[in-house]
């Protein structure tokens, strides 16, 4: 909980930067904070980090953080390599998460073969 709310706090800033860099340097520095070992988990993998990213976009509350995300995406660079791209992906599927109305449905190969034999 506590990597949470530093994460939410460093995240909460990222309206205040004026341009794509700043705002992507924010974003490392917000995971970066969540990473950091909480409650003897042991060691931090992308099964701990998603939850905390989630979680750490619910409390940050930052108006707009779809548009702000993309402003970053749009203007910051071309390639996202590395810490960056890695950052900026669990930011953007954690808001994905958090807009969620209900957990995803597993699709059924059913499904699938329908579509399949529909053409589509």
């Amino acid at each position: 909980a506590e990597a949470e709310r530093r994460g939410a706090a460093v995240l909460a800033g990222v309206t205040a930067c004026r341009d794509a860099h700043a705002k992507l340097r924010l974003v490392v520095f917000a995971l970066e904070a969540l990473g950091g070992d909480d409650d003897d988990c042991g060691p931090v993998t992308a099964d701990v980090l998603l939850p905390r990213t989630v979680a750490c976009v619910a409390e940050a509350r930052v108006p707009h953080l779809h548009a702000e995300l993309a402003y970053v995406e749009a203007f910051a660079r071309d390639d996202f390599l590395g810490v960056e791209g890695y950052a900026l992906t669990t930011f953007r599927c954690a808001l994905d998460v958090a807009l969620c109305d209900e957990a995803p449905r597993p699709v059924r190969m059913t499904s699938l073969r329908r579509i399949e034999s529909d053409g589509g």
